[in-house]
């Protein structure tokens, strides 16, 4: 994406066009049919690109020696592969949800114990989330691939579906469920005590595995965009670059847990900083010469400007309760519009990354 990114700056330049300008050109419209085929059902690019511009306040952007301005964008969609779950119903109503994953720190388990407990119409204490080993469940992908909300959360749902035709079945009653309240004529029975009756029946809890095999590439149909953009201040003396704004604007689904969306987001922009800027890893015959972070270098709190996150939600998705992929939405185009902001600084472009002070320094007296 950072040579996709720097292209278009070098194209626009070329032709004398603001970079804006030329990408709204060529971004797609709703009922465009994508360059590789795909006919997605939403397409938000322009509307995002437009709500990054209009929040950096691009028509009337700052201009001087060593002030720069750049932009990115990306387009992605989540994908499949195996997955799998294990529900397991007590007969005072809790549910116990086993993962074959790890949660690095995105927040899956809490937004799949979120989309239960929304499920079931009730509380957060009434779901336990507990990672086993695959030894215990079937294969799963894995982390990766902004999946893992989009595949537990589905195979969560797919086998809570599962449990309550498994109450049904264990109590013989005749009627529905409605959310999380079995209605069967005039008795509205809640989870719980359609649990107690199962259990009892059952002789103990009440366990329903889910596995899918879900496309690994799927078709898409549902993506989402992302737009970057920048202003990034260069000294022309030292080559020092210092970010002093970047937004970053979102077409999302339903958000699951805003903190941890946010965090997700952002964290993501923080990675796409370090490598734009300063997380190179030399070699010296085969041998990296960065053995540990006291020599690679990751931004802090000093190399951080404030970040500006424009959500633009919809009520379409392709996971339960209409959510979509964000795993790495915020990293992947950063990094391009960075570069671009500091070639728009030095009247140079970048060809390499990351720009460090020696590296932006070497262009400008080139």
């Amino acid at each position: 994406m950072f040579a996709v990114e720097a292209q278009f700056d070098l194209i626009a330049k070329a032709l004398n066009m603001d970079p804006a300008e030329f990408r709204m050109l060529n971004l797609l419209d709703q009922g465009d049919t994508a360059p590789t085929g795909q006919q997605w059902v939403t397409v938000r690019a322009k509307e995002t690109l437009q709500a990054a511009l209009d929040a950096i306040n691009w028509n009337q952007r700052e201009q001087g020696p060593g002030i720069g301005y750049g932009m990115g964008m990306y387009e992605r969609g989540t994908i499949g592969g195996d997955c799998s779950a294990r529900v397991i119903l007590n007969s005072a109503g809790k549910i116990t949800v086993e993962v074959p994953i790890p949660d690095p720190g995105q927040g899956t388990y809490t937004a799949v114990q979120q989309m239960v407990a929304e499920a079931i119409e009730g509380e957060l204490d009434d779901v336990t989330i507990r990672p086993v080993s695959t030894s215990n469940l079937p294969f799963d992908f894995g982390v990766g691939g902004s999946r893992t909300t989009f595949t537990m959360g589905k195979t969560t749902i797919d086998a809570l579906d599962k449990l309550k035709g498994k109450l049904v079945e264990l109590t013989s009653l005749s009627g529905e469920w409605q959310g999380g309240t079995f209605v069967a004529g005039e008795q509205r029975l809640s989870l719980a005590e359609m649990a107690a009756k199962a259990c009892v029946k059952q002789g103990g809890d009440i366990v329903v595995d889910e596995y899918a095999k879900l496309p690994l590439m799927p078709e898409m149909a549902d993506t989402n965009f992302t737009a970057q953009v920048v202003k990034a201040r260069v000294d022309m003396e030292t080559g020092q670059v210092k970010l002093e704004q970047v937004i970053s604007a979102h077409d999302v689904g339903t958000i699951i847990n805003p903190v941890a969306h946010l965090g997700q987001l952002e964290g993501g922009m923080v990675y796409g900083m370090g490598m734009a800027l300063m997380s190179g890893q030399k070699f010296d015959e085969g041998k990296p010469e960065a053995l540990h972070l006291g020599d690679y270098k990751l931004p802090n709190i000093q190399d951080i400007p404030p970040l500006e996150t424009i959500l633009l939600e919809r009520d379409e998705g392709p996971g339960p309760f209409n959510l979509g992929p964000v795993g790495e939405a915020s990293n992947v185009a950063l990094p391009g519009a960075i570069a671009n902001a500091v070639a728009d600084a030095i009247g140079k472009p970048a060809f390499q990354l990351p720009l460090t002070a020696e590296r932006v320094y070497g262009l400008i007296n080139s």
